[in-house]
């Protein structure tokens, strides 16, 4: 017979229901999913298997709390690494800087006095010397002249790649045409822009530098009656990228990287010496933008020069 004593007893034995404790089971692992790390649940119910669901529950939440707390120690951790080895670096390069503009300074003190002695005695005794003598006057001025080049060279080298704080919108079209008329090609060499050039933020020095270089480097490698360069950019979805193909004398396969080394020098139709510096300077300056440079090239096909900048240049 049912009773209110056995109405209770009855309500007691089943007032925690399985469906209870997996409920809050499920809202736990829910919270967990969404990175509340510090959810837990009651271990203690009336089945076994409850019981040990709870307690392994709780003990992946815990071990992923402290995984969580050791991952986000470690990442302070490699940042200020990152921040620290920023620091040094940037004190390094401010030191090379530095040590580029005395060494500059030092060195070509001297060599403008010995320049300076060999005219003098050029002008006061022209007939001092023979033939063969003048010829190994010309010959020193001539080295000193690519000495203070490649001091000039070095010194650029040191200084590429270091972005001002304060930059500025540079028109690329307008900054080429200057660059062209700088370096004057000879009349048997036509530079043609192919295509409206961009307005891009940075440097406008060293984006000079960068088509000076690249340029001067396609004119000196044409050894043809009628030479070309053309330049031309594409605009891609979150870069630039910019071509400059020549139709010199081109460039073996095995030299395509090592050509933007630090003074590795090819032979060219230029007469006058270079110093093997300028394509190192352009890779550098183009890294420091988040780009890359590479070229296309075989031996009497010309050459294709092609770099990418970011649009967007990354802190």
């Amino acid at each position: 017979r049912f009773s209110k004593g056995n109405g209770l007893e009855i309500f007691n034995r089943f007032k925690e229901s399985p469906t209870k404790p997996t409920k809050r089971l499920v809202d736990a692992a829910y919270k967990l999913s969404n990175g509340d790390l510090k959810t837990r649940v009651i271990e203690e119910h009336r089945t076994l298997e409850l019981s040990k669901l709870s307690h392994a529950f709780n003990e992946m939440a815990t071990s992923l709390n402290i995984r969580e707390i050791e991952h986000k120690a470690l990442n302070e951790e490699l940042e200020q690494r990152v921040i620290d080895r920023t620091s040094k670096l940037e004190a390094l390069n401010n030191e090379l800087r530095d040590f580029a503009h005395i060494v500059s300074h030092d060195l070509k003190a001297p060599l403008r006095a010995v320049n300076q002695l060999i005219r003098w005695v050029l002008e006061d005794s022209p007939d001092s010397f023979n033939i063969e003598g003048k010829k190994q006057m010309d010959l020193i001025i001539k080295r000193i002249k690519h000495m203070n080049m490649l001091i000039d060279g070095i010194l650029e080298y040191s200084q590429a790649g270091y972005i001002k704080e304060k930059e500025e919108y540079i028109n690329l079209n307008f900054l080429i045409k200057e660059v062209i008329d700088t370096l004057s090609p000879p009349n048997n060499i036509h530079v043609i822009i192919n295509n409206n050039l961009p307005i891009i933020k940075g440097d406008k020095i060293q984006f000079a530098q960068l088509f000076q270089n690249l340029i001067s480097n396609s004119i000196k490698s044409i050894n043809k009656v009628i030479g070309e360069i053309i330049i031309e950019c594409i605009e891609e979805h979150t870069q630039w990228k910019f071509i400059i193909i020549d139709n010199g004398c081109g460039i073996e396969k095995k030299h395509h990287e090592k050509i933007f080394e630090v003074f590795q020098k090819l032979k060219t139709n230029d007469k006058e010496e270079t110093t093997g510096i300028g394509l190192s300077i352009v890779k550098k300056i183009i890294l420091a933008y988040g780009g890359k440079i590479w070229v296309e090239s075989e031996i009497g096909k010309g050459a294709s020069f092609i770099f990418i900048i970011p649009k967007e240049r990354k802190e």
